[in-house]
């Protein structure tokens, strides 16, 4: 179908992008991931009780900067060059009022023609100025491009020039990902934008400890030795370095003066000769997912409801469909179950059994070893006793009705088996999710919306089908 010649035809209302938020996982593979979907698990009496997944159709550049649509048999996570990185697509969409009538959806060649397009990605990597403060150790990249240059673009990240000493010398540049634009095309309709993250390499300044345990590359060692990130130090009264560990240090706690390739921001397209606000999204890098068939116990959307609408589960009206309530805490069991099946038990409780006294110690906690599992019986038992028996559990809890049953007779066990949000406690001990802790230090625990839900789920049950 032929474009439209006036542009001025169209007034669009509003534009927006499809997903609002996207994760980039680094690789070092040319050939980014396929799609995929997660597949229900299998919960045959004989089954593993394992989600799985699927190969999806995904999307292909042509030469010409239009795509295909080409459906793989099988997935392939890995190839002979590595890790193949997560590269997302974002798709533009609009609300617009037209000769013929209003529309709305994806904005297509039909629309709009490509050079019409802007596309802008803003990327950052500030750990090092977040903690130090300094303006001179931010590095961001930006760039703009027209809808119909379709050749890839690297985003070259760079510190500011006008203050001394800048982490990043102006002569050169850490790459922060790579952006490409589509054009849209009959066979597949709409315009996007890729995002390629970069190889995950870590830079230096050329006189970085060797002793450190990974190697920086010698085209990677260029950063500003002057600069402030190198030798700073973490100190207590500053909150920004709490929880320790942040950033590669030497024994006293001074910073190597290193920083890695993965950042966060925002992209963003306008349309030639419209008012409308531009079109934003967000983008953030982040590593390979070594466990793609796994779930966490708290997932992105699990985060932000409890941010947007953690009350909504202490309310009458939210258990008025029984069956709805059912399916998500099921689906929370299972990622228990996904957890529990990635994580050695025998092994953790061990390492805690050590890790706690330490912990008390420090935080003058009285300290009772055999309610932390500091001499436990089953390090002298043949296999992996626990982890076993934690999987065995967790695998019959993901059948509801079973689970139904467990908590009907012995509601109790709900606080005896997880631990709440509200406890403070810094020692680690048998309640879910054992043995595993958060960004704090401290041990993790569900979110408070998660927590409320099973206490009234729980608190339903007696006298329940």
């Amino acid at each position: 179908m032929a474009e439209l010649a006036n542009l001025d035809e169209i007034q669009f209302h509003s534009l927006w992008i499809e997903p609002p938020l996207a994760f980039a996982r680094i690789g070092n593979s040319d050939t980014p991931l396929q799609a995929f979907n997660w597949q229900e698990p299998d919960m045959h009496p004989s089954g593993t009780g394992m989600g799985t997944i699927q190969a999806a159709p995904s999307l292909e550049f042509l030469t010409d900067g239009s795509l295909e649509i080409v459906d793989p048999q099988a997935m392939v996570f890995q190839d002979e060059q590595g890790i193949r990185p997560v590269c997302p697509f974002f798709e533009l969409h609009g609300q617009w009022e037209t000769p013929a009538g209003p529309g709305s959806g994806p904005v297509t060649h039909e629309l709009v023609p490509a050079e019409a397009l802007v596309w802008t990605v803003k990327v950052a990597n500030l750990k090092a100025f977040n903690l130090t403060l300094d303006m001179a150790n931010q590095i961001s990249a930006e760039h703009s491009v027209r809808g119909d240059a379709t050749d890839a673009v690297i985003l070259e990240g760079g510190s500011p020039t006008d203050c001394p000493h800048p982490l990043v010398p102006a002569d050169r540049h850490i790459e922060l990902g790579r952006i490409r634009p589509s054009r849209s095309s009959d066979d597949v309709s709409g315009y996007r934008l890729r995002f390629y993250p970069p190889r995950g390499r870590f830079y230096s300044s050329r006189d970085v400890i060797d002793s450190w345990d990974v190697e920086i590359p010698e085209d990677c060692r260029f950063l500003e030795a002057r600069s402030s990130w190198m030798r700073w130090k973490y100190d207590e009264a500053n909150p920004r370095a709490t929880p320790q560990g942040q950033y590669a240090a030497d024994e006293k706690g001074f910073s190597y003066g290193i920083v890695d390739d993965m950042s966060d921001g925002i992209i963003s397209c306008t349309i030639s000769n419209q008012d409308c606000s531009p079109a934003l999204a967000r983008i953030v890098v982040g590593p390979p997912d070594y466990a793609p068939d796994r779930r966490p116990l708290v997932s992105l959307a699990d985060g932000l409801k409890d941010r947007v609408d953690r009350d909504e589960v202490a309310q009458e009206s939210y258990f008025l469909n029984m069956d709805g309530v059912d399916e998500e805490v099921a689906d929370l069991f299972q990622r228990i179950f996904e957890t529990a099946s990635l994580i050695n038990l025998d092994v953790l409780a061990d390492f805690h059994g050590i890790i706690n006294p330490r912990i008390a110690a420090m935080h003058e906690i009285e300290f009772e070893p055999d309610q932390y599992f500091t001499d436990p019986k089953w390090l002298t038992a043949k296999g992996l006793p626990l982890t076993d028996g934690a999987r065995r559990a967790h695998r019959r809890l993901m059948v509801l009705r079973f689970a139904k049953d467990v908590f009907r007779r012995k509601p109790e066990l709900l606080d005896q088996m997880i631990r709440s949000p509200t406890d403070r406690s810094r020692l680690h001990d048998h309640r879910m999710p054992a043995f595993m802790h958060g960004s704090d230090s401290r041990p993790l625990t569900l979110t408070p919306r998660q927590h409320t839900l099973l206490k009234n789920w729980v608190a339903r049950l007696k006298g329940k089908p």
